[in-house]
Protein backbone atom coordinates (compact mmCIF):
# COMPACT_ATOMS: atom_id res chain seq x y z
CA UNK A 1 0.00 0.00 0.00
CA UNK A 2 1.59 3.01 -1.30
CA UNK A 3 2.61 5.84 1.79
CA UNK A 4 0.80 8.01 -0.11
CA UNK A 5 -2.05 8.05 -2.05
CA UNK A 6 -2.18 9.16 -5.42
CA UNK A 7 -5.06 11.91 -4.94
CA UNK A 8 -3.43 13.52 -2.05
CA UNK A 9 0.13 13.60 -4.19
CA UNK A 10 -1.72 15.46 -7.10
CA UNK A 11 -2.86 18.17 -4.34
CA UNK A 12 0.68 18.50 -3.23
CA UNK A 13 2.46 19.00 -6.33
CA UNK A 14 -0.62 21.21 -7.19
CA UNK A 15 0.46 23.43 -3.69
CA UNK A 16 4.15 23.02 -5.08
CA UNK A 17 3.09 24.54 -8.27
CA UNK A 18 0.83 27.42 -7.20
CA UNK A 19 4.12 28.43 -5.05
CA UNK A 20 6.13 28.41 -7.79
CA UNK A 21 3.95 30.65 -9.66
CA UNK A 22 4.13 32.91 -7.28
CA UNK A 23 7.64 33.01 -7.24
CA UNK A 24 7.45 33.23 -10.68
CA UNK A 25 4.92 36.24 -11.28
CA UNK A 26 7.19 38.24 -8.74
CA UNK A 27 10.06 37.53 -10.36
CA UNK A 28 8.38 39.17 -13.57
CA UNK A 29 9.97 37.06 -16.30
CA UNK A 30 9.01 37.56 -20.09
CA UNK A 31 6.37 35.45 -20.81
CA UNK A 32 6.91 34.63 -24.79
CA UNK A 33 9.91 32.74 -25.30
CA UNK A 34 9.24 30.11 -28.06
CA UNK A 35 11.91 28.19 -29.77
CA UNK A 36 14.76 30.71 -27.51
CA UNK A 37 14.46 27.97 -24.80
CA UNK A 38 16.12 25.64 -26.80
CA UNK A 39 18.88 28.26 -27.53
CA UNK A 40 18.94 28.64 -23.79
CA UNK A 41 19.61 25.20 -23.16
CA UNK A 42 22.80 25.21 -25.48
CA UNK A 43 24.06 28.08 -24.59
CA UNK A 44 23.70 27.52 -20.80
CA UNK A 45 25.29 23.74 -20.78
CA UNK A 46 27.81 25.30 -23.09
CA UNK A 47 28.88 28.38 -20.40
CA UNK A 48 28.79 26.20 -17.60
CA UNK A 49 31.09 23.54 -19.28
CA UNK A 50 33.51 26.25 -20.48
CA UNK A 51 33.45 27.63 -16.73
CA UNK A 52 34.14 24.38 -15.35
CA UNK A 53 37.28 23.19 -17.84
CA UNK A 54 38.68 26.58 -17.61
CA UNK A 55 39.20 26.16 -14.10
CA UNK A 56 39.97 22.53 -13.97
CA UNK A 57 42.43 22.23 -16.65
CA UNK A 58 42.62 18.80 -17.19
CA UNK A 59 40.44 15.54 -17.95
CA UNK A 60 39.77 13.37 -14.17
CA UNK A 61 37.17 11.09 -13.19
CA UNK A 62 36.14 14.79 -11.12
CA UNK A 63 36.32 16.83 -14.01
CA UNK A 64 33.95 14.25 -16.13
CA UNK A 65 31.53 14.51 -13.00
CA UNK A 66 30.19 18.22 -13.89
CA UNK A 67 30.06 17.41 -17.54
CA UNK A 68 27.66 14.70 -17.24
CA UNK A 69 25.72 16.65 -14.73
CA UNK A 70 25.74 19.58 -17.03
CA UNK A 71 24.65 17.35 -20.36
CA UNK A 72 22.19 15.34 -18.45
CA UNK A 73 20.33 18.67 -16.50
CA UNK A 74 21.17 21.45 -18.71
CA UNK A 75 20.35 19.65 -22.07
CA UNK A 76 18.57 16.41 -22.16
CA UNK A 77 16.30 16.80 -18.86
CA UNK A 78 15.53 20.36 -19.42
CA UNK A 79 15.20 19.83 -22.98
CA UNK A 80 12.86 16.43 -22.26
CA UNK A 81 10.88 19.49 -19.73
CA UNK A 82 9.93 21.67 -22.49
CA UNK A 83 9.26 18.71 -25.55
CA UNK A 84 5.43 18.43 -24.64
CA UNK A 85 5.02 22.75 -24.50
CA UNK A 86 7.48 23.13 -27.22
CA UNK A 87 6.98 21.74 -30.84
CA UNK A 88 10.08 22.29 -32.25
CA UNK A 89 11.88 19.11 -31.74
CA UNK A 90 8.61 17.21 -32.88
CA UNK A 91 8.28 19.37 -36.07
CA UNK A 92 12.38 18.84 -36.76
CA UNK A 93 11.93 15.32 -36.24
CA UNK A 94 8.28 14.16 -36.89
CA UNK A 95 8.84 13.25 -40.79
CA UNK A 96 11.31 10.66 -39.27
CA UNK A 97 9.22 9.40 -36.86
CA UNK A 98 6.44 6.64 -37.26
CA UNK A 99 3.02 6.96 -35.48
CA UNK A 100 1.02 9.36 -34.56
CA UNK A 101 1.52 13.15 -33.57
CA UNK A 102 0.99 12.59 -29.54
CA UNK A 103 2.89 9.10 -29.67
CA UNK A 104 5.94 11.24 -31.29
CA UNK A 105 5.76 13.66 -28.92
CA UNK A 106 6.00 11.11 -25.93
CA UNK A 107 8.84 9.26 -27.48
CA UNK A 108 10.79 12.36 -27.65
CA UNK A 109 10.33 13.09 -23.86
CA UNK A 110 10.89 9.98 -23.02
CA UNK A 111 14.15 9.30 -24.89
CA UNK A 112 15.23 12.91 -23.96
CA UNK A 113 14.53 11.86 -20.13
CA UNK A 114 16.43 8.64 -20.38
CA UNK A 115 19.55 10.10 -21.78
CA UNK A 116 19.36 12.62 -19.31
CA UNK A 117 18.79 10.11 -16.39
CA UNK A 118 21.81 7.86 -18.19
CA UNK A 119 24.37 10.83 -18.15
CA UNK A 120 23.13 12.19 -14.49
CA UNK A 121 23.42 8.50 -13.07
CA UNK A 122 27.10 8.27 -15.14
CA UNK A 123 28.00 11.65 -13.52
CA UNK A 124 26.90 10.48 -9.84
CA UNK A 125 29.06 7.10 -10.93
CA UNK A 126 31.80 9.35 -12.12
CA UNK A 127 32.21 11.80 -8.44
CA UNK A 128 31.69 8.43 -6.08
CA UNK A 129 34.94 6.65 -7.96
CA UNK A 130 36.84 9.92 -7.76
CA UNK A 131 36.20 9.85 -4.22
CA UNK A 132 37.23 6.04 -3.46
CA UNK A 133 40.31 7.28 -5.36
CA UNK A 134 41.61 9.76 -3.08
CA UNK A 135 40.12 8.10 -0.04
CA UNK A 136 37.36 10.24 0.78
CA UNK A 137 34.21 8.94 2.27
CA UNK A 138 31.51 8.34 -0.25
CA UNK A 139 28.66 9.79 2.42
CA UNK A 140 27.23 13.61 0.95
CA UNK A 141 28.41 15.45 4.01
CA UNK A 142 28.10 19.01 2.33
CA UNK A 143 24.93 20.43 1.08
CA UNK A 144 25.46 20.36 -2.96
CA UNK A 145 26.18 16.48 -1.80
CA UNK A 146 23.10 16.11 0.00
CA UNK A 147 20.77 18.24 -2.11
CA UNK A 148 22.07 15.90 -5.52
CA UNK A 149 21.55 12.54 -3.07
CA UNK A 150 17.77 13.22 -3.31
CA UNK A 151 17.69 14.67 -6.86
CA UNK A 152 19.14 12.07 -7.94
CA UNK A 153 16.68 9.37 -6.24
CA UNK A 154 13.87 11.53 -7.40
CA UNK A 155 15.10 11.37 -10.86
CA UNK A 156 15.40 7.46 -10.67
CA UNK A 157 11.96 7.18 -9.03
CA UNK A 158 10.37 9.65 -11.64
CA UNK A 159 12.15 7.96 -14.50
CA UNK A 160 10.45 4.12 -13.16
CA UNK A 161 7.27 6.19 -12.71
CA UNK A 162 7.26 7.57 -16.50
CA UNK A 163 8.31 3.93 -17.96
CA UNK A 164 5.37 2.68 -16.30
CA UNK A 165 3.06 5.18 -17.67
CA UNK A 166 4.27 4.76 -21.41
CA UNK A 167 3.54 1.26 -21.02
CA UNK A 168 0.39 1.94 -19.59
CA UNK A 169 -0.60 4.32 -22.39
CA UNK A 170 0.51 1.97 -25.04
CA UNK A 171 -1.72 -0.62 -23.31
CA UNK A 172 -4.73 1.60 -23.29
CA UNK A 173 -4.00 5.32 -25.07
CA UNK A 174 -7.15 6.48 -23.37
CA UNK A 175 -6.29 5.45 -19.92
CA UNK A 176 -5.36 7.96 -17.23
CA UNK A 177 -2.66 6.75 -14.99
CA UNK A 178 -0.37 8.30 -12.91
CA UNK A 179 -1.82 11.60 -13.51
CA UNK A 180 1.05 13.47 -10.95
CA UNK A 181 3.97 12.24 -13.71
CA UNK A 182 3.96 16.13 -14.78
CA UNK A 183 4.20 18.07 -11.65
CA UNK A 184 6.49 15.69 -9.99
CA UNK A 185 8.82 16.04 -13.13
CA UNK A 186 8.79 20.01 -12.31
CA UNK A 187 9.33 19.05 -8.76
CA UNK A 188 12.48 16.88 -10.22
CA UNK A 189 13.45 19.27 -12.32
CA UNK A 190 14.06 22.07 -9.82
CA UNK A 191 15.99 19.49 -7.12
CA UNK A 192 18.29 18.72 -10.38
CA UNK A 193 18.95 22.26 -10.87
CA UNK A 194 19.36 23.18 -7.52
CA UNK A 195 22.01 20.89 -7.34
CA UNK A 196 24.12 21.99 -10.24
CA UNK A 197 23.68 25.40 -9.13
CA UNK A 198 24.88 24.47 -5.42
CA UNK A 199 27.94 22.70 -7.34
CA UNK A 200 29.23 25.84 -9.33
CA UNK A 201 28.94 27.95 -6.25
CA UNK A 202 30.93 25.48 -4.30
CA UNK A 203 33.39 24.60 -7.21
CA UNK A 204 34.18 27.59 -9.13
CA UNK A 205 35.69 30.57 -7.65
CA UNK A 206 34.37 34.10 -7.80
CA UNK A 207 34.95 35.95 -11.14
CA UNK A 208 32.49 38.21 -12.96
CA UNK A 209 32.77 35.72 -15.70
CA UNK A 210 31.53 32.71 -13.44
CA UNK A 211 28.92 34.96 -11.83
CA UNK A 212 27.59 35.44 -15.22
CA UNK A 213 27.54 31.86 -15.61
CA UNK A 214 25.88 31.12 -12.74
CA UNK A 215 23.13 33.74 -13.70
CA UNK A 216 22.89 31.61 -17.35
CA UNK A 217 21.64 28.73 -15.18
CA UNK A 218 18.95 30.84 -13.43
CA UNK A 219 17.78 32.53 -16.26
CA UNK A 220 17.55 28.68 -17.86
CA UNK A 221 15.54 27.83 -14.99
CA UNK A 222 13.31 30.25 -15.06
CA UNK A 223 12.75 29.71 -18.42
CA UNK A 224 11.37 26.43 -18.86
CA UNK A 225 9.32 27.28 -16.09
CA UNK A 226 7.75 30.48 -18.04
CA UNK A 227 7.64 27.93 -20.66
CA UNK A 228 5.70 25.13 -19.44
CA UNK A 229 2.92 27.98 -17.52
CA UNK A 230 2.78 29.83 -20.52
CA UNK A 231 2.04 27.41 -23.19
CA UNK A 232 -0.53 24.50 -23.60
CA UNK A 233 0.07 21.53 -23.51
Amino acid sequence: MPLVSEERLVELLGRYAAGRTVVLTWLRLPTALGHAVHAVCFLTTLSVLGAVFSQERRLDLFSFHPLCMSLGTLLFVAEGVVSYRNRFLLEALADIMDGQRRSKNRAIHQTLQALGTAFILLGLLLILANKVEVGHTIMPLSIHSMVGTVAVLLCLAQAAVGFQKMAALQAMPERRVHRYHGEAGLLVFDALMLSVFLGMLSFLYFSMLNFLVEMSVIVLWGSVHVLMRSTKP
